[in-house]
């Protein structure tokens, strides 16, 4: 709710926060070949297909 009503946020968008401060996201979310492989497997054990 903080980050939705605080009207000075930078970033205003875009930002991965934690506890009213911008954090950097753990590396696996920027491999984009990582995300792959997780999207597979997720579709193989739902038997619902993301892409």
């Amino acid at each position: 709710m903080w980050l939705a009503t605080h009207s000075d946020t930078t970033p205003s968008t875009g930002g991965y926060w934690y506890h009213q401060r911008v954090q950097t996201p753990h590396p696996a979310a920027r491999d984009e070949a990582f995300q792959a492989r997780l999207i597979e497997t997720l579709e193989g054990l739902t038997g619902v297909p993301l892409g």
